[in-house]
C-alpha cells in the first residue's frame, strides 16, 4: 500500500515582540513558528546519479502559534494510524511517536537565519478571491495588499511574501494567511536537499555560525 515517508523535520520560531514591530496584531501575544517536514511516496521514485532514489521535497505544514501547530500536527498523525504514514527507518510510526517529534522539534525551533543558512528556503504565494467579499475580509486583503508584490488577475489577488528573509513578511503571513483557504502546504514552495544524509537539526550549529558571519 502506498504510504507517506518523513525524513527529517524541523521547526523555526518568530519572536512575537518581533512580529509586533511590524503589525499590531492579536495574534502576536506569543511566539509563532512554521514546521517544515521532508517527505515522499514510498511508492515513488527519481533517477539520481547513476540509481533511483525515493522522491523526496520540503514542504511547510503548519504555523501559528505553538498550540495552532500542534493542533495541525495531531491531524496529520492520524494517517499513522491506518498505515498512510511512516517515519523514515520505522516499519510502522503510532501517533504519538509523529506528535512527539514535532512536540519536540517546536520546543527546539531554531530562527529564519539559521535554517536559511542550512540551505532551506521559502516562497508563499497567497491567492485570494476579491468576489462577494465581506468587509472585514476586505479590510485584512487591503493591509496584506501592502506586503510583498500583489498582483491581481480574474478576481485573484496573489500576494508573493518572503517569511524566512523578512520579519515583515512573517509578520504578514501569520495574521493574514487564513484568507488564503488552501491547505498550508499549497501555499508555499519550499526550496532545499532533500537528499543530504545529514539531518538538518546536526547540520543547524554550523549553520548558526554562517549566519552570524554574514
Amino acid at each position: 500500500m502506498s504510504h507517506r515517508i518523513v525524513y527529517d523535520l524541523i521547526a523555526v520560531r518568530f519572536p512575537a515582540e518581533i512580529l509586533r514591530t511590524h503589525i499590531d496584531h492579536h495574534q502576536f501575544y506569543a511566539d509563532c513558528f512554521m514546521a517544515f517536514e521532508l517527505g515522499g511516496d514510498n511508492n515513488l521514485y527519481i533517477h539520481r546519479g547513476t540509481g533511483e532514489q525515493r522522491a523526496r521535497s520540503w514542504d511547510v505544514l503548519a504555523l501559528g502559534r505553538d498550540w495552532e501547530v500542534m493542533r495541525q500536527v495531531v491531524t496529520y498523525a492520524a494517517s499513522c494510524e491506518g498505515g498512510g504514514m511512516r517515519l523514515s527507518g520505522a516499519r510502522h510510526t503510532q501517533a504519538e511517536t509523529y506528535i512527539r517529534r514535532y512536540r519536540q522539534a517546536v520546543a527546539d525551533a531554531t530562527t529564519p537565519e539559521t535554517i536559511e543558512a542550512a540551505g532551506i528556503g521559502c516562497a508563499v504565494a497567497l491567492k485570494i478571491a476579491t468576489t462577494d467579499l465581506p468587509d472585514w475580509r476586505a479590510k485584512d486583503l487591503a493591509a496584506l495588499r501592502t506586503f510583498g508584490r500583489a498582483s491581481e488577475a480574474d478576481g485573484i489577488v496573489s500576494v508573493e511574501l518572503s517569511p524566512l528573509r523578512d520579519m515583515a513578511h512573517a509578520a504578514a503571513l501569520f495574521a493574514w494567511h487564513h484568507l488564503d483557504e488552501r491547505p498550508v502546504y499549497n501555499k508555499m514552495r519550499v526550496h532545499g536537499d532533500g537528499y543530504e544524509r545529514t539531518p538538518i537539526s546536526k547540520r543547524l550549529p554550523a549553520a548558526a555560525q554562517r549566519a552570524l558571519a554574514v
